[in-house]
């Protein structure tokens, strides 16, 4: 394997290898889909840097595309993802792979670069040689956990829908609902009435977090376009399943379903707040799960975070990683480092200094980098 690095918007030719990588991936990701990367690579081209290995001039055998901030790179995909996965082909040994990385990381020490990478799936079947290359490399390198992914895993698609079979409330209000009240439960995976229903989507996105530390980034026209332009790109991809429940002619709840394998990732979700009462979300769970039976699917993907509702249908947590990468004498980086793997592995164990963190702490570290660090790409405290 011989490697390359991209600093400007790839070819065609670049193009048409990448699809062949990722239909024979090792790990097909949903966030690494060629129309998906290629949708933000032409957003993002002022920023992108693509880092290659080839085994032949136009085979690809592994890939990962980074947006560039001064000298700190993130991972492309981590615009809008769940977990972030290098790219290698399923022939590649793990030869190859160490080359991979070695040479990935020997381009990082001579550009004087630093790799800021979220959501590192530790499943991932390259990830040990992913860690040892980079301990390995002289760098400075900290590889701490940052969030996790829940997961509801069954031994086959027909026995996906046995535990949420056994609770009577799932059952009795998607009665109510579906078969009282006459709701409608909607799937679509192509471009029909798409644009109304990312408005709805946002709408009730941006009405659910008013108010709290973290609003809505849908209240901005331009994270909307995007959005719009990522459920297209996966459309393209074959991948984009979206569930709605329509009452009354309005919807009332959304989820984002991403196809993986034999797996649906349940990316995003969304509903009317009006409708707590009768859970549309609980409803729309219910009718997906017993969708996947019918589509042979066994896995359901909860995505990234640890969201209480998540844990009333997952049976599997997976842990999710975040690798701090760069030169040794790069004081400010490894700071901002050592200060992330606190606020995970301290500050987050605990309820009230979280809620105080939240509140206080960030809210004032990002006034202060407002007006004297608006050098760095990355968060003070």
């Amino acid at each position: 394997m011989f490697t390359i690095i991209l600093e400007s918007f790839p070819d065609e030719v670049f193009w048409e290898a990448y699809q062949a990588l990722w239909d024979n991936s090792m790990y097909p990701n949903a966030f690494k889909s060629p129309n998906y990367i290629r949708s933000l690579a032409s957003t993002h081209r002022d920023m992108l840097i693509v880092f290659a290995g080839w085994a032949a001039p136009q085979q690809l055998k592994g890939a990962v595309f980074f947006r560039k901030s001064g000298n700190v790179l993130k991972l492309l995909s981590d615009v809008r993802s769940d977990h972030n996965f290098f790219s290698f082909h399923r022939d590649c040994s793990n030869s190859d792979i160490s080359v991979f990385f070695n040479s990935l990381f020997a381009e990082v020490k001579t550009r004087k670069w630093s790799l800021l990478l979220n959501n590192l799936p530790y499943w991932a079947p390259y990830h040990d040689i992913f860690t040892k290359a980079s301990r390995q490399s002289g760098l400075f390198c900290l590889h701490t956990n940052h969030s996790i992914c829940a997961m509801l895993e069954a031994g086959s698609p027909e026995s996906l829908p046995e535990e949420i079979e056994k609770s009577k409330e799932h059952r009795a209000k998607t009665h109510k609902l579906l078969e009282v009240q006459k709701a409608v439960f909607e799937v679509f995976e192509d471009e029909e009435d798409i644009e109304n229903w990312v408005d709805g989507y946002c709408r009730f996105h941006i009405e659910r977090w008013k108010g709290t530390p973290s609003p809505s980034k849908f209240v901005f026209q331009e994270e909307r376009a995007v959005l719009l332009d990522s459920l297209r790109a996966w459309i393209g991809d074959k991948i984009l399943v979206r569930f709605s429940i329509k009452k009354d002619g309005q919807r009332i709840a959304f989820v984002i379903g991403l196809r993986e394998g034999d797996a649906l990732i349940h990316h995003s979700t969304s509903y009317d707040p009006e409708y707590f009462k009768i859970s549309p979300g609980k409803v729309l769970t219910y009718k997906i799960i017993h969708w996947m039976k019918g589509q042979g699917m066994s896995r359901l993907d909860f995505g990234e975070g640890a969201e209480e509702y998540k844990f009333t249908y997952a049976n599997k947590v997976y842990p999710l990683g975040k690798s701090f990468i760069s030169a040794r004498t790069n004081v400010p980086f490894i700071l901002n480092a050592k200060i992330s793997k606190f606020k995970r592995e301290q500050v987050k164990r605990n309820p009230a200094l979280r809620q105080f963190y939240r509140l206080k702490i960030w809210p004032a570290g990002q006034r202060v980098k407002a007006l004297f660090f608006t050098f760095m790409p990355f968060d003070l405290f």
